[in-house]
């Protein structure tokens, strides 16, 4: 699902989204689906790799691009960074 913050004064950085994985989802899983999708948008538009508190990253998506990530069933949710 997608998490958004709500009110009128809220501004979202259009296409960056933080994207995060269930928690039972194995590191090595992770760390496959983290480069396999470094290859495909390219690895200067990935942010931030969490990986302590979280699995998850942050990156700039089209909307192609995050319709494929939103397939993935290791994925929780993911959500508009603002």
């Amino acid at each position: 699902p997608l998490l958004f913050a709500q009110g009128k004064d809220v501004e979202h950085i259009e296409n960056h989204y933080i994207v995060v994985f269930k928690n039972e989802t194995p590191t090595s899983i992770f760390q496959r689906h983290l480069l396999s999708t470094k290859m495909v948008i390219g690895e200067e538009n990935i942010g931030h790799v969490y990986k302590t508190a979280l699995k998850g990253f942050s990156a700039k998506l089209t909307g192609d691009q995050l319709l494929e990530i939103r397939k993935n069933p290791f994925i929780s949710y993911y959500f508009i960074l603002f």
